[in-house]
């Protein structure tokens, strides 16, 4: 099993020590031994989006305005769906392992549709065990593994809505992360671009400097040192209010939603007949600050494998489980 209680107590971040309170407990339940632990949400209104412009760093036009957006109380994935998770999935339904994989890193830097065709979600260039992220999946894999998991167990498995997955990440917070304003405090909640990174990239490092150079303001790596220069194995970093973990860095995570300009009005997700792009969240392994921001948006097409891409699940509750929180 994947470890789940957070393992570093504590960061060295310069001369400070940082220490995080405990989490309030939240109900955990699983629908089958293997499957991916669930945490129940209970519904609210929150603030979508990023604060004005300027306010926030690298806020983007379609991140706002701000509106309230009503969720309803459902469940999401404790962690990210990891490859042990996947493997499974892919064994009973015969899935094709390879396919190639965009490899950021090193098929490319710059060129997101320079694809690696040896690369799968079993073979990286860097290490993973089954406690890992799955990644080079697409969204179509994410999707269809959801629909596979709801035949298996009975339950309306299903990828979170955008406005959902806000909602699960801020975790009641309206700050620029869910952990406050620092973003180079992210070593103790997240796995981004930081200094282990630059080591084991450099060329990473020198595409921060040459964007700083062009006037990028953003383009700095995370100043901390988590140790880890690509995926950590899911449940490595202190969760949010919610008790969730790695919900920014770590992977990018696929959401139900086709890609559109405005933010969501409601917690549903928007869906269209021809959907060529979709929505992704939350940053990844090598991310600068600026894109483990809670309001962070990004698309994605969905048949694209992707090394810094992965998912977590959601699933609407049973009576039963809505009653226990009070819907």
């Amino acid at each position: 099993m994947p470890q789940r209680l957070p393992q570093r107590a504590g960061w060295l971040l310069g001369a400070w020590v940082l220490f995080v309170p405990a989490v309030p407990a939240h109900e955990v339940v699983s629908d089958c031994p293997d499957c991916p632990r669930m945490v129940l949400i209970p519904g609210g209104t929150f603030t979508m989006g990023a604060v004005k412009h300027g306010d926030e760093p690298k806020r983007r036009q379609h991140e706002g305005p701000r509106s309230g957006v009503q969720v309803a109380s459902f469940a999401i994935g404790e962690t990210e769906v990891t490859r042990g998770q996947y493997a499974a999935f892919a064994a009973e339904t015969g899935r094709p392992v390879g396919g190639g994989c965009f490899t950021f890193g090193f098929s490319s830097i710059d060129d997101d549709t320079a694809v690696d065709p040896d690369a799968s979600w079993r073979k990286h260039a860097f290490e993973q065990t089954d406690d890992h992220p799955v990644t080079c999946i697409s969204w179509e894999d994410a999707r269809d593994y959801a629909s596979w998991l709801a035949r298996r167990t009975g339950r309306d498995y299903r990828l979170p809505s955008e406005a959902e997955w806000e909602y699960a990440a801020r975790a009641g917070t309206t700050s620029t992360y869910f952990w406050g304003e620092e973003g180079n405090q992210a070593c103790a909640y997240a796995n981004g671009g930081d200094a282990s990174l630059a080591r084991a990239l450099p060329a990473v490092k020198d595409m921060t400097a040459r964007a700083l150079r062009e006037g990028d303001t953003s383009a700095r790596m995370l100043e901390c040192d988590d140790g880890t220069a690509f995926t950590s194995a899911v449940g490595s970093y202190r969760p949010n209010a919610f008790g969730l973990y790695d919900m920014v860095g770590n992977v990018w995570e696929y959401v139900a939603d086709c890609w559109r300009e405005s933010l969501p009005t409601s917690g549903r997700a928007y869906v269209e007949d021809t959907c060529q792009i979709r929505r992704v969240r939350g940053g990844s392994w090598d991310d600068w600050a600026e894109e483990l921001r809670s309001a962070r948006r990004s698309r994605v097409k969905p048949d694209a494998p992707r090394n810094d891409g992965g998912f977590r699940l959601a699933r609407t509750l049973s009576a039963t489980e809505a009653e226990r929180i009070g819907e």
